[in-house]
């Protein structure tokens, strides 16, 4: 069996889910999204230099399974022994049911487990990590229970959640993440999103890698993203990660690790521009040929042909693009491209 077949079959569920828990219990991630995410109010009392890993975080290196989403705590600076929970829990798409309830849920769990230890119940502040295609709207309890009358409104358990829209982010709000790993980290949820920018995202990732010398938690978040393209895109490994060094690896972790050092990366990056500067022939020769069909028979089916022949010179070069993609490029149907592939096998 190839390699990346082996890897493609050891890819788990759920990688979404899974590579945004593992990166938010990096601690200077969560504390870039809190800056990103509290209003200034709140963030002029939570002393962020105590922010640590709460009891019901956990994950394990192979992004496993858990019962409860990423929870931090903290402390005021006013020097009060109060406690701060902050809960990250993420979405890549928009739940088919009120993430208010979850949340809900959560906020309950956390502070009936501080009663149970003896301990007074913090303040839990739920920040909601989105990165889903269709928009998000906000949830108010108003609405969830908008069949009953306000006075029932009173009866319905109320508190306060953030949301951080990766696809929504302002410029300015990107300019005041502090970590380089949190601006990465929200380019490769983005291409979770749309897997044919991946090539451009790794390529960012890997020429900083390369030009910085990075302690380890920083080499095995590159390492675990890297993993994460992997598990959402197995064109990726194809493209990639083909005659590297450790080819008969099994594992993708160990594959991961393997492939992904310094000595490597030089040649990742030239595949990448391998690949980048195919794609740009496929489109410029599809469209030089294509137009020069066009004039030289100057008429409707001329003109008919020479798009054809644009667009079927592209897909021969560039084979892999989605149809969408394609017909977004060429400003014409997925249809149309469905039925010149299929012309294209036939010969």
């Amino acid at each position: 069996m190839p390699q990346h077949e082996q890897l493609r079959n050891t890819l788990p569920h759920q990688p979404h889910d899974k590579y945004a828990r593992y990166v938010l219990q990096i601690s200077r991630i969560a504390a870039d999204l809190i800056r990103l995410t509290l209003p200034p109010g709140l963030l002029e009392e939570i002393d962020l230099d105590t922010l640590a890993s709460g009891k019901e975080s956990y994950v394990d290196s192979q992004m496993a399974e858990h019962l409860i989403d990423v929870c931090y705590t903290c402390r005021l600076k006013s020097g009060r022994p109060l406690r701060v929970s902050i809960l990250f829990e993420h979405k890549s798409d928009v739940p088919d049911t009120p993430v208010y309830f979850q949340l809900l849920r959560y906020i309950v769990h956390i502070n009936s487990a501080e009663l149970k230890q003896n301990q007074p119940p913090s303040v839990v502040i739920p920040i909601l990590l989105y990165h889903g295609a269709r928009p998000f709207k906000k949830e108010a309890p108003e609405d969830i229970f908008s069949e009953y009358s306000a006075g029932f409104h009173e009866m319905i358990p109320r508190y306060e959640y953030y949301v951080a829209d990766v696809s929504n982010l302002s410029s300015l709000e990107h300019f005041i993440l502090a970590e380089m790993m949190t601006q990465h980290f929200f380019e490769v949820l983005r291409a979770g999103r749309n897997p044919y920018i991946i090539p451009e995202v790794f390529k960012e990732i890997c020429s900083f890698v390369l030009n910085n010398t990075l302690p380890d938690v920083e080499l095995s978040f590159y390492r675990v993203s890297t993993l994460y393209f992997t598990k959402i895109s197995p064109d990726f490994i194809t493209k990639f990660f083909a005659d590297m060094e450790n080819e008969n690896e099994t594992v993708v972790e160990q594959y991961i690790n393997a492939v992904f050092t310094p000595e490597n990366l030089p040649t990742m990056l030239k595949r990448i521009e391998n690949i980048e500067v195919f794609r740009k022939q496929g489109i410029e020769e599809g469209k030089a040929q294509g137009i020069a069909q066009g004039k030289a028979q100057g008429i409707a089916q001329g003109k008919a042909e020479g798009i054809e022949l644009t667009i079927g010179t592209f897909l021969l070069k560039v084979p892999d693009m989605p149809d969408d993609e394609v017909a977004n490029l060429f400003d014409v149907t997925p249809g149309y491209i469905r039925k010149l592939r299929e012309k294209l096998k036939k010969g």
